[in-house]
This record gives structure tokens, sequence and C-alpha cells, in this order.
């Protein structure tokens, strides 16, 4: 009964878990815009690299400077400021160098005497000064506005550096725990296939029931599957540290996918 129970809550999972991949694939499926056929699993004895450099503060001043949020909102920073010294501008004198010229011409009458022929061509060159005397605060209130907006970029900028260093702790620290976890469910899975044995041996010669064996393996099966989730997440992990650095690059898929 007891084995029973346990075949009966493994089907249920095993339900869940495909309900989860095909929920998966068909978001793959939407990015693709065509289901693949088939997606490689991550190879046996892959070893995943540890980050270069393995210094965490050395990838939070790259992404200090390289995140992408972080360069964007810097570029928002330099144009509200920019606005705020234009409208500060408008309130000096405008001077302006103004020319103009004119050509007339006249063929006159050859049957009249007094009506002759001219050409006439003029030119004028001046200065012109305009100097804003009233504008009803309008100029106050555009220099409080443009203000604000540039203090409100300022701060978006501290968000996203903040939001950048965040990203960049949280991934190397979960690199360094899924590493260690590799290394410990390696040595699990090793040692499970090992009391699987000897668990079946025990139940061949009446020492042990079914139950103990269908532990061992069930104990076995959930370190492999944590072992193989460790890895995958280690890689995952590589590639927030190296998006939220503004480092991550085809060539970085590219081995992923080697």
């Amino acid at each position: 009964e007891e084995a029973k129970t346990r075949e009966g809550l493994a089907r249920s999972q095993r339900e869940a878990a495909l309900d989860d991949l095909n929920d998966k694939n068909s978001k793959l499926e939407s990015i693709l815009g065509s289901a693949p056929e088939t997606l490689a699993p991550l190879r046996e004895g892959v070893v995943v690299p540890k980050p270069e450099p393995d210094d965490v503060e050395a990838w939070v001043q790259t992404a200090r400077d390289r995140n992408y949020s972080v360069l964007a909102a810097r570029a928002q920073v330099q144009a509200e400021l920019l606005e705020v010294r234009r409208v500060h501008d408008q309130r000096y004198p405008n001077v302006d160098l103004v020319a103009s010229y004119s050509r007339n011409y006249s063929n006159g009458n050859i049957t009249d005497p007094n009506d002759y022929g001219t050409r006439a061509g003029s030119g004028q060159v001046g200065i012109q000064l305009s100097m804003p005397i009233f504008d009803s605060g309008g100029l106050h209130a555009q220099g409080v506005e443009a203000t604000a907006r540039a203090r409100k970029a300022g701060a978006a900028l501290d968000l996203a550096r903040r939001q950048a260093v965040l990203d960049v702790r949280s991934a190397f620290s979960g690199i360094h725990s899924d590493m260690t976890q590799i290394d410990a469910l390696e040595i699990s899975v090793s040692s499970g296939t090992s009391a699987l044995r000897g668990n079946f041996v025990g139940y061949t010669l009446g020492i042990r029931i079914n139950s103990d064996v269908l532990n061992s393996e069930q104990q076995r099966f959930q370190a492999r599957r944590d072992l193989a989730r460790s890895r995958y997440d280690v890689l995952i992990q590589v590639l927030k540290l190296k998006a939220a650095t503004g480092t991550l690059g085809v060539g970085d898929l590219m081995q992923i996918n080697a």
C-alpha cells in the first residue's frame, strides 16, 4: 500500500512536470515563431567555468559603468541638463545678423525719351537685438519644471545603478552557491547509486523490503534531478551576471549552445 501511494504521488508529480514542460515549449514557440523539433539537453560531465575575474567587486564596477539601464539613465540625465540650460538661456538677449539684397530692372520706352531703362540694386546689412522683458513668469515656470525633471532623471540613474549592483551580487552569489551544490550533489548521486545496489542486494536476501529499494531509487533520482537543475541554474546565473554588466554577447550564447 505504501508503494502504491508513492506511485500515485509520483504519477501526479510527473503530470505536473509535463504540463510545465508544455507551457515552456509554448512560450519558446511564441518567441521563435515555430516549434523546435528537438531540444539538446546539457551534456554529462560538462564543467561549468567560474566567472572571470572571480571578484564580485570587479563585476560591480563594470555594472556601474556598462549596464545598459545605467547608460540609458545617464543619457537621460544629460538630456535633461541640456534642457535646463536651454530654458535658462532664453533669458539672454538674442543678437542676429540680418542681411538683404534686391535688384530692380526696367526696359524703358524707345518712343519716349523720358522713359529710359534702369538697373538698380540695393543691399542692407544690420544687427538685430531682441530681449525678453516680460514673460508673465513663463520662463521661470519652465526653468522650475526642467530642474525638477533633471533631478528626477538623476534619481532614476541612482536607482539603475543600485539595481545593477544588486543584480550582479545576486547572480555572482548564485553562481558560487550552485557550484557548491553541484559538488555536493555529484557525491550524493554516487553514494545514492551505491545505496541502491546495497538495498537491492538486501532485498534479494530477504533482509530488505521493496519500499526500501524504492526509497533508495527515489533518493537517487531526486539527487540526479537536483544536480541537473543546479547545473542549468549556474549557466543562467552566468548569463544574468553578464547581462547585468552589459557584457553579454552572442559568443556567450554560442558557448552555452555548444
